[in-house]
């Protein structure tokens, strides 16, 4: 039926509306553009917001309210967005924040950062506890030996009470992966040597579980590492389209990153050396060579390649 409606509204459209819609989409992105020239931050996102919610409430197909129900719906997606696994905020936390949930309506209108600035402070806060968390459980032996239970469904699964239940949630949930990366090496050593391999070296439990917690930690390194890449306007990114996204599932906010990344992905053109990298246990990896690109034309790079150092000629 949408679809349907769709189509006739846009046949009832004569062509000075349709030039309204363009001048007006074209005015928006184009103010979105000027704002990185001249705005600070806190401007930029009211103007950002502003933008976003008049676009919303005068172009989306389907006429939204923006009442208590639609608050509602942006808090719920937005928490997701923040903390899916449940691995950073507590009760007391989802309490402040839930204050909120039927007045981010009224906040969007007034362009009222107070909710935004309030969360992105609190899950700053909250991660830099958490990184201290792993750190410290994954500097001591875990007690493999002693049955425990763990909840890993998340829709079944509340936020943690406090701190302390949350560091008890970490605590199992690293000694679970632990665990996994143990009986995945009990299970290498054991196909090798039925195949008659004698160049195994058989390990004991407690070296098998040493490797299996550095090997954790090295993720978690990595998970961490680009969690402090974000920054502001990476979770600001988060916050709009909590907005856009309880319209439907296909409308998106892109920010000015976002936005070049899926320009590259859909001309297939890019600057830069050419290649896809990835960061794991601290090292720069390439993934991929782009054929026609830099390194592909330059033929030294191949997949596989750590990259140590960059520079440029002379420096």
């Amino acid at each position: 039926l949408r679809n349907k409606f769709v189509k006739i509204e846009l046949k009832k459209n004569n062509k000075m509306k349709k030039k309204f819609l363009f001048l007006f989409v074209t005015l928006f992105v184009g103010s979105i553009i000027m704002l990185s020239c001249l705005y600070n931050n806190d401007e930029k996102e009211k103007v950002i917001v502003s933008l976003t919610y008049n676009m919303i409430k005068g172009y989306h197909y389907e006429h939204l309210y923006f009442d208590d129900d639609f608050s509602q719906k942006i808090f719920k997606k937005y928490l997701e967005n923040l903390d899916y696994s449940k691995r950073f905020f507590i009760q007391s936390d989802i309490k402040k924040l839930e204050k909120y949930s039927k007045k981010l309506d009224d906040l969007i209108r007034q362009q009222d950062m107070s909710f935004f600035e309030m969360s992105y402070k609190m899950l700053v806060q909250r991660q830099k506890e958490a990184k201290e968390y792993y750190t410290e459980i994954l500097s001591k032996p875990f007690d493999l030996t002693k049955d425990e239970t763990l909840n890993i469904e998340v829709k079944n699964r509340d936020f943690a009470a406090n701190s302390k239940q949350l560091y008890e949630y970490w605590r199992k949930l690293l000694k679970l992966e632990v665990l996994q990366e143990v009986a995945n090496e009990q299970n290498i050593i054991k196909n090798k040597l039925a195949k008659g391999d004698t160049t195994v070296v058989e390990k004991s439990l407690e070296e098998l579980e040493k490797e299996a917690r550095e090997k954790v930690k090295k993720n978690y390194d990595d998970y961490f590492s680009r969690l402090d890449k974000l920054n502001r306007a990476d979770y600001f990114s988060l916050y709009i389209n909590a907005m856009t996204l309880s319209c439907d599932p296909h409308s998106d906010y892109f920010a000015p990153k976002t936005k070049e990344d899926f320009d590259i992905a859909m001309s297939g053109e890019l600057e830069g050396i050419g290649a896809t990298l990835s960061q794991r246990y601290g090292e720069i990896k390439v993934v991929s060579i782009v054929v026609g690109g830099a390194a592909w034309k330059q033929g030294e790079l191949e997949e596989g390649d750590v990259i140590l150092k960059v520079a440029q000629e002379g420096e």
